[in-house]
């Protein structure tokens, strides 16, 4: 019924545009209602195939790409509006690439960290090292990865800030701290940090690199920790109640408890990604349950299985890296309190050349 369902489609937003949304999603809703174990198997690569361009469909819509033009409207090689290499227009009207502006990257970044961090507490910096010890705050650690490339030719405006982090917007601030100084982030990550965008999205990601420049990729999953020190738990803005964090991971962590790694998520069109976390952390399973605190050992499994994802997918996708390689800075997230500064236990900092060899392990220089 693929064919006929897609007849329906086009006649809908040809003749009733009205009723375009209806009729799609009302084809989603019968291609992901199959019950039967057979007809689903048969039926496997047609949904998938329908499903992704059903969403086109929708996302066509809803960015107006079915309304017609005249034909002059349309440029085989329509000019660029600007190139990098003009002055002084910015690099990008977005601010996907920072404009150095003539201000020193590192005063760059002291000025806007200073506006978006929290007062340091001296009393709670001790607390949490006694959970994390090689936890630095999020202010440090970002003046120190600023020094550290700035020494090998990683400007604000030659460098795409790239990031797998959670898609909770506690774990954005860590992006939101590095893209005020080195712009907008190309995001690869979803839930838990997972680089759901995978190779497609890197190898896009590779050919909006400044030309000549760099990439500093950003990834690992997130913990909460409260003012009290539970860790897995944490205060959010204008919430009462503290809450869980990170949710993916804990889910995952609940589904996998007791089990053998032999655990499989059933996947849903509605809950693809955590269904994926799921399956991902299935196989930490025997880790988990065998460590006196899971909750606590809980990131860190997780980060040995998304270093493993992130590898896997820069060497698919190295040959777009360009001049200056890519720096890959790889820990845990950990979020407190509005109150307090956020901090992260970095686990890697590696600078990795076009050809995918590794140039200088820099994980020493964010603990000086």
């Amino acid at each position: 019924h693929f064919g006929t369902n897609i007849h329906i489609l086009k006649n809908a937003r040809m003749n009733a545009p009205g009723s375009f949304h209806s009729h799609t999603l009302a084809f989603l809703r019968r291609i992901s209602t199959i019950r039967d174990d057979a007809q689903a198997e048969k039926m496997t690569l047609s949904r998938c195939s329908a499903i992704a361009l059903t969403s086109c469909l929708l996302l066509a819509e809803r960015t107006n790409c079915f309304h017609h033009q005249p034909p002059h409207h349309y440029h085989r090689h329509a000019p660029r509006r600007h190139s990098l290499s003009q002055s002084p227009l910015p690099s990008s009207s977005l601010k996907v690439v920072a404009d150095d502006a003539g201000e020193p990257i590192l005063s760059r970044a002291q000025r806007v960290l200073q506006q978006n961090s929290p007062p340091f507490d001296p009393q709670f910096d001790t607390n949490l090292r006694s959970i994390f010890p090689q936890a630095i705050s999020n202010y440090d650690l970002a003046i120190r990865v600023v020094q550290t490339l700035d020494h090998r030719g990683f400007s604000a405006s030659n460098t795409l800030l790239t990031t797998s982090l959670c898609s909770d917007e506690l774990a954005k601030q860590l992006s939101d701290d590095f893209g005020g100084i080195y712009g907008n982030s190309f995001n690869l990550g979803g839930l838990a940090g997972f680089p759901f965008a995978g190779n497609i999205g890197f190898q896009t990601m590779c050919g909006h690199i400044p030309d000549g420049g760099g990439c500093l990729l950003l990834y690992g999953p997130h913990v909460g920790v409260t003012a009290d020190g539970i860790i897995g738990k944490v205060e959010r803005e204008g919430v009462s109640k503290s809450d869980i964090c990170c949710r993916s991971a804990i889910e995952a962590l609940n589904f996998v408890t007791g089990q053998t790694n032999t655990g499989v998520a059933d996947f849903a069109f509605t809950d693809l990604q955590q269904s994926a976390v799921q399956n991902l952390v299935a196989p930490l399973s025997d880790r988990l349950v065998a460590s006196q605190n899971p909750m606590g050992e809980l990131p860190f499994a997780i980060y040995d299985t998304q270093t493993e994802l992130i590898d896997s997918i820069v060497r698919e996708g190295i040959g777009g890296i360009k001049e200056r390689g890519i720096a890959i800075l790889g820990g845990v997230q950990i979020n407190t309190s509005p109150r307090y500064m956020d901090y992260f236990q970095p686990m890697r900092f590696d600078l990795i050349d076009r050809n995918g060899q590794l140039v200088e392990n820099l994980l020493s220089e964010l603990f000086m």
